[in-house]
């Protein structure tokens, strides 16, 4: 248990909440942090009564997958403001993994403890996670499950592709099939600008079965997100409808005061090696990484053994080497 969690307890027995150490106190701690925040509009009232949910936005214009995700976080804080809490959005590094150098990878777990430390630091007595591109996701999770704070996880979902020429769809998969034909010299002249201008043609994350795809299913799996919300297109308004209830579901969340690692257990872990099995998803995924082959940096406190060889077969039957 935090620090902060104890604190909370002892200064208000009515809500366990976080946030309780910063607001619910009249002394000159309490005092100093409802005064700031009167600035951003919120009333000593509502700071001692209402609870306070932390959206972490990893949107950036330089990275397309996440660039919904700056009007998604504004249907989320309507949907905390509407169950009764206190939205506050906090940008976090954004990761794009076809501009990134040298390598996304190192950057993801850079992520996670900025992730860590933000929800440690400030009063988020639950947490909204917003990710796309494919190490986002995954560092979001780890940063608030090694936070300990109740969360839940919306991604910005996939890119609609367009059909390009010669009927290659414009995705990664049609990628590599022009990159072959670029290789042998069978383009036609000006067909692969043709490619390039049409396979990024909306906003979100690769439509394929990648890593970002295979992650937000994941999510959906171990239960950190809404069912049925992992694949909706992030040009679809259905996507802002979710974004709306995950707002909701944040503040339910919040004055539950239930760790979000909580929701982790065998059964979850169960729900997820069925799913990436059932895919065959992208082996990019934490639990189940190419480069690392282990998934120690991922394991829980005290998670059985099972959840490192699971690993082996999710491999397997993803067709991994």
């Amino acid at each position: 248990m935090l620090d902060d969690d104890k604190d909370a307890r002892k200064s208000n027995d009515k809500k366990a909440l976080r946030s309780a150490r910063w607001f619910r106190k009249d002394d000159l701690p309490g005092f100093i942090h409802r005064s700031t925040l009167a600035a951003a509009g919120w009333s000593r009232q509502d700071l001692m009564e209402r609870p306070v949910v932390g959206i972490l936005n990893t949107w950036s214009d330089i990275n397309p997958c996440n660039m919904n995700l700056r009007v998604l976080a504004e249907d989320v804080r309507t949907g905390i403001i509407e169950a009764g809490g206190i939205p506050f959005e906090t940008p976090l590094m954004s990761l794009s993994e076809n501009i990134i150098k040298p390598t996304s990878f190192p950057f993801r777990n850079l992520l996670a403890m900025e992730v860590e430390e933000c929800v440690r630091a400030y009063p988020f007595d639950a947490v909204v996670l917003l990710g796309g591109c494919d190490k986002t996701q995954p560092a979001l999770i780890m940063g608030a499950v090694s936070a300990g704070v109740p969360f839940i996880f919306l991604a910005s979902g996939p890119a609609t592709p367009r059909s390009a020429t010669g009927g290659n769809l414009a995705n990664a998969t049609g990628v590599w099939r022009m990159v072959d034909k670029l290789r042998a010299g069978e383009f036609a002249e000006g067909e692969f600008a043709d490619f390039e201008r049409n396979v990024m043609g909306t906003v979100g994350h690769c439509a394929e079965m990648g890593t970002a795809s295979s992650m937000a299913v994941i999510s959906e799996a171990l239960g950190i997100s809404l069912p049925g919300s992992s694949l909706v297109p992030a040009v679809d308004r259905r996507r802002n409808q979710f974004a709306r209830e995950v707002g909701r579901r944040s503040v339910i969340l919040a004055n539950a005061a239930e760790a979000g690692r909580t929701l982790l257990d065998r059964r979850a872990f169960d729900n997820l090696t069925g799913a990436h099995s059932t895919m065959r998803s992208h082996c990019s995924a934490p639990w189940a990484d190419r480069r690392t082959r282990s998934s120690t940096f991922w394991r829980l406190p005290g998670a059985p053994v099972w959840t490192s060889r699971s690993n082996v077969s999710m491999r397997l039957a993803a067709g991994c080497r």
